[in-house]
């Protein structure tokens, strides 16, 4: 590994550390919340409340180059997007459906998934 990829491996881990931190500190929040007025506070994204991230919000989200997102957009893989005002821009349900859409539990799986997405294996 270089040094480089050491440096940039460690801003990863120090930014999702600090998202489990911030996550940690709103669920207490809404836990408190909850228990003070007795009502329970869905946090299920609806589409109400579904902001549009535009595509450099959307691949830091998805940790990849806004570049390939635009190449996924161009042959048609990537996560769905809408075209507003010249702009690609993200439902974050999309996105959520998008990484969920990718489970795997083998590198078996992730293999044929990959050619699946590029129209390579369509049977």
């Amino acid at each position: 590994m270089t040094k480089y990829e050491k440096h940039k491996s460690s801003k990863i881990v120090a930014k999702a550390q600090k998202h489990a931190q911030l996550n940690r500190a709103f669920m207490a929040f809404v836990e408190g919340v909850e228990i003070a007025t007795g009502a329970r506070i869905s946090l299920t994204p609806s589409e109400t409340s579904n902001p549009l991230l535009s595509a450099e919000q959307a691949a830091d989200y998805l940790n990849v180059a806004a570049k390939t997102l635009a190449n996924w957009r161009s042959i048609g893989s990537g996560p769905e997007y809408r075209k507003i005002g010249g702009r690609c821009l993200y439902p974050q349900a999309a996105l959520i459906a998008f990484v969920e859409k990718r489970k795997v539990s083998s590198t078996s799986q992730y293999r044929s998934m990959s050619t699946e997405v590029v129209g390579m294996n369509n049977d």
